[in-house]
């Protein structure tokens, strides 16, 4: 038998918050505040701590399917829940097909096992979607690009690259080079307050620029990544981010070893503080050196791989496609986490023929979803 619990409408902490002005934010008293938040320390406001910003109510409404279940509280997040019951994310999240990690419910009811009736096959349902956005500096808005409610929608800034403008890296300290002058902050905010299943991540690394290509260069693993940590929080905190997607390409002559340690430490370490909760990794046969090691340790919180299928030949047919797919798929895990992908931008297979091997995939079971890169190249055409 289900008992009630208290649910209430939540915030997530950001950097700069106070409990006087979260509460002056949503027309609500400091007092009344303070009552719904039994045992919060407001010297001491953690960023990513979930607090309520309505009078708690109650509810009896379970998770669908029948698991162990953890009641959440002041302060948790969904990775934060994972790891201190010993399972990754991406597993929570499959979980809990219903939570929105963004806006945890003080309360809620959440599995942390594998419902009854479910099986591992959950994660191969073909709804999430996601498009890198900006790169190109075309005008191209959120809006520009039709959202699907039924699926997952993600948006991936491209790119923030820790270098200068000057093309002089900078050792972990990120730059903003996607067009922020039209994907904003409030534009950030505005999208996603119109759909709910929209999430909007950044992109770090890319290619190149200024022409030359973007390499992957640290001083040493700490103080990369605590400079990485710093900038990226400073810089998801004010874009209102959801997540951040791994695409280096370049590696100059760093070591195999220092690329995984700074990565892994870095996702690692802003979703352990509830600063992101998704994380992806963008890789291809040139680099499958540098991303099969980072997955193989830190595929716990490595949520998608965002394969790109784009960078294999334009004469490649759909069957080939469906190989390539296959194999990318062994190499990750089996594939529950390995999107499919196309380019908009005339390189690769062409859309028409990834789009009939992603059908194939997908009625035989084995997609979890797909990505574009990218919206300035479909708003170009």
């Amino acid at each position: 038998m289900w008992e009630a619990y208290q649910i209430s409408t939540t915030y997530t902490v950001k950097s700069g918050d106070t409990c006087y002005a979260i509460s002056q934010s949503r027309g609500i008293s400091l007092s009344d505040f303070q009552s719904w938040n039994p045992g919060i320390n407001c010297n001491n406001l953690q960023i990513g701590q979930v607090v309520c910003v309505s009078q708690p109510t109650s509810s009896s409404s379970p998770p669908s399917g029948s698991c162990t279940t953890y009641t959440v509280k002041s302060g948790d997040a969904c990775y934060a829940i994972s790891q201190a019951n010993g399972i990754s994310l991406s597993n929570f999240q499959s979980w809990n097909s219903g939570v929105n990690c963004n806006n945890l419910q003080i309360g809620q009811k959440v599995c942390i096992s594998q419902p009854s009736g479910s099986s591992p096959s959950s994660n191969y349902n073909g709804k999430i979607f996601r498009e890198y956005i900006g790169a190109l500096y075309n005008g191209v808005k959120f809006t520009d690009v039709p959202i699907n409610t039924a699926v997952t929608f993600h948006f991936i800034l491209a790119f923030a690259i820790d270098y200068t403008s000057s093309a002089s890296p900078t050792n972990g300290l990120f730059n903003i080079y996607w067009q922020n002058s039209v994907l904003t902050p409030a534009a950030v905010q505005a999208i996603k307050s119109q759909y709910s299943n929209v999430n909007v991540m950044v992109s770090l690394g890319g290619d190149t620029i200024s022409v030359q290509p973007v390499q992957f260069r640290a001083t040493s693993v700490n103080s990369w990544v605590s400079n990485a940590v710093s900038s990226l929080t400073s810089l998801i905190s004010q874009y209102h981010l959801d997540g951040i997607d791994i695409d280096y390409e370049h590696f100059d002559s760093v070591s195999t070893d220092t690329f995984v340690s700074c990565i892994g430490q870095l996702i690692q370490q802003l979703k352990s503080s509830g600063v992101i909760s998704v994380a992806s990794i963008a890789p291809f046969d040139g680099v499958q050196t540098q991303y099969k090691a980072l997955w193989d340790q830190y595929n716990n919180v490595i949520d998608l791989v965002n394969f790109q299928f784009y960078s294999y030949p334009s004469s490649t047919s759909a069957s080939q496609f469906v190989s390539y797919y296959n194999r990318a798929a062994a190499t990750y895990g089996g594939g529950a986490k390995v999107l499919a992908s196309f380019s908009t931008g005339g390189v690769g297979p062409a859309p028409s023929t990834a789009l009939s091997a992603i059908q194939q995939l997908k009625s035989n079971g084995k997609l979890p979803g797909i990505f574009i890169f990218s919206a300035d190249g479909s708003y170009a055409a």
